[in-house]
């Protein structure tokens, strides 16, 4: 029975998910919304928008109060996507509170309109007008009652629903018989108001699965690591933890976010009256666990330790059937890079190998400078390449049994972190929606691994087998940072050295070509006194990294033009990849800010015929139909089968293909992120100009767009 219910539950939680994601794509594709502004006391300008459907306008009407009216006569633009009126309404000294806002015409049609309401006073009403929901009732401007029911009362009981954190917090009293009452009341109440402060601030993103799954494995590590005994700092550790468990789900009160139509003041006194819930909640379950613990002190040591066992149990369970969860839907898995975790493991195996206790604050130093710059739009040039190179210092250290400075390793580890946090923000800007919010939900549940690891570390049980954990741990660490190393290569190919080669150039890589001649100089050679004295030469230790750092700094290179090349002597393929790279570089000069490196990027790809109507023809397709403040990026072009050329080369002539090509672009639009692929269909024309291709025709006969979801990519 048990088992049919869950069975049962999760497929209806799959089908939730469905139905979630189907709601969020509505507005991708056809875009719809109606915005009142308070633009003068009671005269408000109203934006609305509706969407064209395969040729036709969804028939739909605002509907307003009754003692609203027209103000001025609509202005009405009409493209192929959409249809945007704008008009002012009068409402005379009627308050819009308690009043109703909404659509007609909706039923029937599977398309959700965005609701927003601005007023003069700072209150911004949010809403999703749907078929079956198709208006919204003005809320009341909040009172005492609601700060206690929505802000105090909810935040309590919200505390004590939390059953990851209950188990956590029970586990806490049950191993550690005596903790420090104010210091575990200050912690998790302080991380669930963090928390909160933070998703109110859309400075944290947390998925709804993080803040029961995440307590629930602390508390399973915890309790099975009990078993075997206590670590001696084991009970700093776990408040730290309880702290960022707390910060986690404190993210999660009030999905819905704050309710609408509070002043920046009002959500601040709400944030207050929350704050003091969270404390109440708190204070209960901390008092009711430690009353459990005190009747417990006066039962015998077994039955603690039988009800440790079956806490383990119990815990380890519920975290496996979360985790269940991922099997079925896979995509909610963060979408932490891979390198970024090598890293992780790469501090951890540094820590159980070091004696000397690594200075955290160092690895804080460099990562928080790193991720800032990020957000400002700065990148670290070859930030993989350097974390890579850094990660790789440490493990051949660790492999090689070399104990650096410490001072060197201060400066490894700085940098690295710098590099990481760097990293971590442009990679998680430039492929997620919320880059910020979610890079920091990364950087709380890296850090969770981090001290989790850092507690179990700490019993004896797994200091005793610390040899063989590090050796099988660095040889897969180097085996991973080997593998996105030739990623990197292969990258490289597609993205630097492939367009040089096909354009008459060698790429060559400097800096690996004198590591590796440094590699081949500096190699310890055994030498004959070496056999008669019976010692061994010295491990290759600088070579060893010399080499690695050769294949992690290949992106580093020098073109120089390649003598053999000529551009008469081509065959079909070397055609086709000439003239996909080609179409790559002129799409991908769009993503450049600055028109003058633009206009050089296009100059460099196309013929000076060219230059004007390719760029304004490209750029109307590429933005047509979005939205204000919306930005694309190219992220891929993908010529399919060239037919038979239209003319043959005598050397004067253009070569002329008939052609369908594909460009993916990423569309960064309200918060969220889809892609869009443009499919065209005509005739691209090369020549040759000083011994160097550029496209001398592009012909559009046909063009298709799709719309995707970025989940579905």
């Amino acid at each position: 029975m048990n088992n049919g219910i869950v069975h049962w539950f999760r497929r209806g939680l799959l089908i939730l998910l469905l139905f979630i994601g189907h709601s969020l794509q509505a507005d991708i594709v056809y875009p719809a919304r109606l915005q009142l502004t308070e633009t003068s006391p009671g005269v408000y300008e109203v934006f609305f928008v509706l969407p064209v459907i395969q040729g036709k306008i969804l028939r739909a009407q605002a509907v307003f109060p009754e003692f609203c009216s027209a103000y001025s006569e609509p202005v009405t633009e009409v493209d192929s996507y959409q249809k945007k009126m704008r008009w002012q309404i009068a409402c005379g000294e009627n308050t819009l509170a308690g009043q109703q806002i909404g659509i007609d015409g909706l039923l029937g049609s599977q398309v959700d309109i965005i609701l927003e309401v601005n007023t003069l006073d700072g209150r911004i009403y949010q809403s999703t007008l749907s078929p079956a929901q198709a208006y919204y009732t003005i809320p009341e401007a909040p009172g005492f009652k609601d700060y206690i029911q929505i802000g105090t009362l909810a935040a309590g009981r919200f505390v004590l629903l939390q059953w990851g954190l209950v188990l956590l917090v029970l586990l806490y009293f049950l191993i550690w018989k005596s903790p420090n009452f104010s210091h575990l009341l200050i912690s998790l109440s302080g991380g669930l108001a963090l928390g909160f402060f933070l998703d109110y601030k859309e400075w944290l993103l947390v998925p709804s699965w993080a803040a029961t799954t995440l307590p629930l494995a602390v508390t399973a590590v915890i309790s099975l690591g009990a078993i075997v005994g206590k670590p001696a700092n084991g009970q700093n550790l776990a408040k730290i933890l309880i702290g960022i468990c707390g910060v986690l789900a404190g993210a999660a009160f009030m999905e819905a976010g704050t309710p609408g139509g509070y002043t920046s003041l009002e959500a601040g006194i709400l944030l207050g009256f929350s704050c003091l819930g969270f404390l109440l909640g708190t204070w209960i379950l901390i008092s009711i666990a430690r009353q459990i613990s005190r009747v417990l002190d006066l039962c015998p040591e077994s039955l603690r330790r039988s009800l440790n066992l079956l806490f383990s149990g119990l815990s380890l369970g519920l975290f496996l059937w979360q985790m269940s969860l991922f099997w079925v839907v896979p995509s909610m898995l963060p979408a932490i890079p891979l390198l970024i975790l090598s890293y992780v493991l790469i501090l951890v195996l540094w820590t159980l190998y070091s004696d000397v206790k690594m200075s955290y604050w160092v690895i804080w130093t460099g990562l928080i400078p790193g991720f800032t710059l990020g957000f400002f739009g700065f990148g670290i040039p070859y930030s993989p390449a350097i974390i890579l190179s850094l990660q790789g210092t440490l493990l051949l250290f660790i492999l090689f049994r070399r104990n650096p400075s410490n001072l060197l390793v201060a400066v490894i580890l700085l940098l690295s972190s710098l590099a990481v946090g760097n990293y971590l923000q442009t990679v998680t800007a430039d492929r997620l929606s919320y880059p910020l919010a979610r890079s920091v939900f990364f950087i709380l549940l890296l850090t969770i691994m981090v001290v989790l690891v850092g507690l179990v570390l700490a019993y004896p049980s797994i200091k005793a087998v610390r040899g063989k954990f590090l050796r099988w741990g660095s040889i897969l660490v180097l085996l991973t940072s080997l593998i996105l190393g030739g990623g990197i290569v292969a990258a490289l190919f597609t993205g630097a050295m492939r367009p040089a080669l096909l354009s008459g150039f060698l790429p060559i890589p400097v800096l690996s070509l004198v590591l590796l001649i440094s590699a081949l100089l500096w190699w310890p050679r055994k030498k004959k006194i070496h056999t008669e004295i019976d010692v061994k030469p010295k491990a290759p230790l600088f070579s060893v990294l010399a080499i690695i750092l050769a294949l992690f700094w290949l992106p580093i290179h020098w073109n120089v033009r390649n003598p053999w090349y000529s551009a008469e002597n081509m065959d079909s393929k070397a055609v086709h990849d000439l003239m996909e790279q080609k179409l790559l570089n002129t799409y991908t000069a769009f993503n450049l800010s600055e028109e003058e490196e633009l206009f050089e990027r296009l100059n460099e790809n196309l013929d000076e015929d060219l230059l004007d109507p390719v760029y304004l023809d490209s750029r109307r397709r590429l933005t047509m139909g979005l939205r204000e403040g919306s930005t694309v990026t190219v992220k891929e072009v993908l010529l399919g089968e060239l037919g038979e050329a239209l003319d043959e080369y005598n050397g004067e002539q253009e070569l002329r293909y008939p052609a369908t090509w594909t460009v993916t672009a990423q569309v960064k639009h309200l918060k969220h992120i889809h892609y869009r692929k443009n499919k065209y269909t005509g005739t691209v024309g090369l020549k040759s100009v000083d011994n160097t291709w550029k496209i001398s025709e592009i012909t559009l006969i046909s063009e298709d767009r799709e719309v995707i979801a970025s989940s579905a990519l």
